[in-house]
């Protein structure tokens, strides 16, 4: 096994709505030998009731990683695309008309309500938390037929802000459990990089996203593209928790990570 080489590819700069630190400031932690690459993934919002929805400075964003590439630094412009069935055209057409080096597709509304909010009230209503849900992997699975996403951002995301004691119910575990299958399926069999998202760890869920069950029915079903994310929104949490991540795929089998802006070229893990 080689030695590991360090990449973050899912990192918010305050080009994000979200986000604290500046692309400067990230690439600091490159030349300081704390990372070997970064991909930004900022946000890319098309439905108007999201946080980050027509924030974003395409020309001054590219333009920011552009000078910092030049530089010497292995830094890449993405975006996380926030996806939705209903915009997929939108979405099409932007991104035929922008230029990034990887894209990244996440999940945070479903049937209207929000997945990944830290209020998590409503899914406490069975019928609402259902209907969401199959909402939401109705989204998913449409999404990883899209052929411009690079990546599957935070699968299972609505699970980031709720504790084990949710999952109480038999029944509501056997039908997630059927469901995150099939996405595992078809995950492994399309082209698309599956994110390993470190942010669950030190959040209610206290987990990777996908959770570990996801990533071995994943490898499994021969699917062997991962990447390593801490979705990042300050320079302070870069890379965090990527040591448990680590060591949860080698234990399951996989030894490379795959870079969303150079699929061919996959990393030592």
């Amino acid at each position: 096994m080689g030695v590991m080489e360090l990449y973050d590819c899912h990192i918010h700069s305050t080009f994000s709505p979200d986000g604290k630190s500046r692309v400067s400031e990230y690439a600091d932690v490159i030349g300081k030998g704390g990372l070997k690459g970064i991909g930004f993934a900022e946000h890319l919002d098309f439905l108007p009731e999201c946080g980050a929805y027509g924030f974003l400075d395409y020309r001054g964003y590219t333009a920011s990683v552009k000078e910092y590439r030049d530089k010497g630094y292995a830094v890449y412009a993405g975006a996380e695309v926030d996806y939705s069935l209903s915009v997929q055209q939108e979405i099409l057409k932007r991104l035929n008309e922008e230029s990034y080096d990887f894209t990244i597709c996440s999940i945070h509304n479903a049937g209207g309500r929000p997945v990944s909010d830290r209020k998590t009230e409503h899914f406490y209503d069975r019928d609402i938390f259902f209907n969401t849900i199959e909402s939401y992997y109705k989204e998913l699975k449409s999404s990883i037929k899209v052929e411009v996403f690079d990546a599957i951002g935070h699968i299972g995301v609505f699970r980031r802000h709720l504790t084990e004691d949710f999952y109480r119910d038999e029944k509501l575990n056997r039908w997630l459990d059927e469901l995150d299958d099939e996405v595992a399926r078809l995950c492994a069999s399309s082209d698309k990089i599956v994110e390993v998202n470190s942010s669950g760890l030190f959040s209610a869920c206290n987990s990777i996203l996908p959770r570990v069950s996801i990533l071995k029915a994943y490898f499994n079903y021969r699917g062997r593209r991962v990447c390593m994310s801490s979705d990042a929104h300050d320079v302070l949490h870069t890379a965090r928790g990527f040591d448990t991540v680590r060591e949860i795929l080698l234990d399951i089998g996989f030894r490379h990570v795959y870079l969303p802006w150079d699929k061919e070229h996959p990393a030592n893990l």
